[in-house]
């Protein structure tokens, strides 16, 4: 399916002349760099190299294994990068923290193309530093030639016939939420008893797993048959499935984490005309919806459905239905600062090694 998409774009490209897209701004001088940090693989490679012949400006991508890495990046340079790409959970607290630029809305005209209900979220209610770009759930990607029967739960992760072929994402809050979703409580909750639970269940799971990995080591743990079970991104599942049809993702019926991604300038950015630009471009329909094809993910963007594979919009894993939605919680730090100790107490009895 990925080279399918690749196939489609270029097409694109040649039937739209290169994309001279309505709506987007005079080129720039051809010395300019776009300088952007992202997660692994997580744009399609004709977005870049179709803004470039577009707008005459060098793009390079440097990545991150986990945001982590990223925040503590910012942290140390706020002037390197031109824009970033970040979970809803960490854009609130880069705002808390003063290193997002504000955006110029009328620089970005593309934005009416997205769907209502992803614009003005808690973490940014105005969208003035964050563009939403591709969203989904955190659930449980398996091998079923390796776990046969129905999963529907949270409880494989924590099974001890598979143990070593187990893993979680090296994130604290994915990973503490799915323990607290596995016993019944919320995502979000403010509950020392719960949190206490939740804790106690991660140090009871802990021996059984391969580790606490990053989504790229994840995915290919999945491919290479070493992983048989293991909390994954939705997008991530299906781009393993679409090659290794073996591999399955589900929503626990206990629910998950929804998650929203984001473009981001960072407020030390010494281009930020040309991170706009770029933003704008990815807001186009067809530019949009080639990212998702090529990804398998969910996408934000409302005019973008028209040009999407139909097998993803029908996919109930990327598009689940409204009582699955309501199963799941967009994680909010908001809600962490009464909480964060026992939380970061959590992770480092975890993630000690």
């Amino acid at each position: 399916m990925k080279k399918q998409a690749g196939v489609l774009f270029s097409l694109l490209l040649i039937l739209g002349g290169a994309l001279a897209l309505p709506g987007c701004r005079p080129a720039a001088g051809p010395d300019e760099r776009l300088l952007i940090y992202n997660w692994e693989d997580y744009l399609a490679p004709e977005t870049i190299s179709a803004f470039e012949r577009e707008y005459g400006i060098e793009v390079v991508v440097e990545t991150y294994p986990d945001e982590k890495v990223l925040l503590a990046d910012l942290l140390k340079s706020p002037e390197k990068y031109d824009l970033i790409v970040a979970s809803n959970s960490l854009v609130e607290n880069l705002i808390r923290l003063n290193l997002l630029a504000p955006l110029d809305l009328e620089a970005l005209d593309n934005f009416r193309h997205l769907e209502d209900r992803f614009r003005g979220l808690h973490y940014d209610t105005k969208n003035r530093y964050s563009i939403p770009y591709l969203w989904g759930t955190t659930g449980i990607a398996f091998n079923r030639g390796e776990i046969p029967g129905e999963i529907v739960s949270w409880s494989v992760l924590w099974d001890p016939e598979y143990s070593g072929h187990l893993a979680m994402l090296s994130d604290p809050d994915e990973v503490i939420g799915a323990a607290l979703k596995y016993l019944g409580h919320s995502i979000n909750t403010i509950n020392h008893a719960e949190l206490e639970a939740a804790g106690a269940a991660l140090r009871e799971q802990k021996p059984l797993l391969a580790g606490y990995l990053d989504p790229q080591r994840i995915k290919d743990g999945l491919a290479e048959g070493e992983i048989w079970a293991a909390q994954c991104y939705s997008g991530d599942a299906m781009m393993i499935a679409a090659e290794h049809p073996e591999i399955v993702y589900i929503i626990p019926r206990e629910g998950a984490d929804l998650w929203v991604d984001n473009f981001c300038v960072p407020a030390g950015a010494r281009n930020r005309r040309a991170a706009e630009l770029f933003i704008n471009f990815c807001l186009e329909p067809e530019i949009s919806a080639a990212n998702a094809n090529y990804l398998r993910y969910a996408n934000t963007n409302l005019a973008a459905r028209r040009h999407t594979d139909p097998a993803i919009l029908s996919h109930p894993g990327l598009y689940p239905p409204a009582e699955v939605v309501e199963r799941c919680e967009i994680t909010s730090s908001e809600t962490f600062p009464e909480v964060r100790e026992i939380r970061a107490r959590i992770w480092r009895e975890l993630d000690a090694e």
